[in-house]
């Protein structure tokens, strides 16, 4: 009895583990990240010598590329959301003691970047070829604005910041809503965008969601590609899935979990069909006489299955507070988490009476 009694407890908790592992990652993988990565295609671009001639094909090819009708805008950057924007330096706001900066995220970007992403406003405007002093300009999210010490944060607007190694100062001209650059495990990242198109190591392409046919415009898009670079390798991803990427370990952890949950099942039916026939067994004098006072299968199935359901509700009340105190504990790994799925507990111990009852059904009714 002990041992059936841990294999329940064994099975609830590996049920409601494995259950919230999945509603975790579906969480992640269906919210809205604040930007927009869907019919995207990213483009690494060639490591090569940057000199006046490379600079001017990496160009020419965004040119090419922006003529297909299939691709409504392509977009030069450092970096692309899913990955680190690769720098950080320290930040401050101007004429004011340096000590008091934060170092915070710099991406360096085009002035079409925040648009083909999508990225929302809160006031100011985005870079533009029509400023030539955007060169000296920033935007920020939320997050730079009050690490930096802008409360509220639109009171960012219009004021300057000095960056570590940089010459001149800032102006920002725009504060945008908080997106995650990367994945929802992490908080909001302070993010401080700059115009810099001659750094980039990405072309975004936002495809057009007419297009039926995206193996088609690829397969332009690589032959414009092995015109403008020809020898290189033409390496592309999709930005949704190469988004969801970072989730690969806890897809491996849920897949692993599953198994568990399976076998533990299994092993948990098996102890019980011991058990019952152990029961059956040590009663079958007590079975006899009942079919001989007339009872039918459900009275002997009534008068068997108290003891093991007793043991079933035992196991799984240990487990509740077990499995609470493991996710709790799991959930912390993530900034952005689900609720603690209290149903679930309900599900586990429905899903264990239910094994139980038709384990112990099907050998009474055997052995009766």
């Amino acid at each position: 009895k002990f041992l059936v009694t841990f294999q329940f407890t064994a099975s609830v908790v590996l049920i409601i583990l494995a259950l919230s592992v999945y509603r975790q990652i579906r969480y992640m993988t269906a919210k809205d990240l604040g930007i927009e990565i869907k019919d995207m295609v990213g483009i690494v671009l060639p490591t090569i010598p940057q000199n006046e001639g490379t600079i001017k094909s990496i160009d020419t090819l965004k040119t090419e590329l922006e003529r297909y009708p299939a691709i409504e805008k392509v977009t030069a950057s450092f970096s692309i959301p899913g990955m680190p924007t690769t720098y950080t330096l320290l930040v401050w706001k101007e004429n004011t003691d340096f000590k008091k900066g934060k170092i915070l995220s710099i991406a360096f970007v085009d002035d079409e970047f925040l648009s083909t992403y999508r990225v929302r406003f809160l006031k100011g405007r985005n870079f533009s070829k029509e400023f030539g002093t955007d060169t000296q300009a920033a935007v920020l999210n939320e997050a730079a604005a009050d690490a930096i010490g802008y409360t509220p944060v639109e009171s960012a607007m219009d004021q300057n910041i000095s960056i570590l190694t940089m010459q001149n100062s800032f102006k920002i001209i725009g504060i945008i809503k908080n997106y995650h650059q990367q994945s929802l495990k992490k908080s909001h990242e302070p993010l401080v965008f700059l115009l810099n198109p001659a750094l980039k190591n990405f072309y975004s392409l936002k495809l057009n969601p007419a297009n039926t046919d995206v193996n088609e415009t690829l397969t332009l898009v690589k032959k414009k590609w092995d015109e403008i670079f020809p020898g290189y390798p033409f390496d592309y991803f999709f930005l949704e899935e190469f988004y969801n990427r970072q989730y690969q370990e806890d897809y491996r952890f849920g897949t692993v979990l599953g198994i568990f949950v399976g076998l533990a099942i299994i092993i948990t039916a098996l102890g019980l069909l011991g058990l019952t026939y152990f029961n059956t067994y040590q009663r079958r004098k007590e079975i006899a006489v009942r079919k001989s006072m007339g009872a039918n299968i459900g009275d002997i199935l009534g008068a068997l299955t108290g003891d093991t359901l007793k043991l079933t509700i035992l196991g799984t009340v240990i487990a509740w507070p077990i499995a609470y105190w493991i996710i709790d504990l799991w959930l912390k790994n993530y900034a952005n988490r689900i609720a603690m799925p209290l149903g679930f507990f309900i599900l586990s111990g429905i899903v264990l009476v239910l094994i139980t009852l038709v384990t112990v059904a099907y050998h009474t009714i055997k052995a009766a």
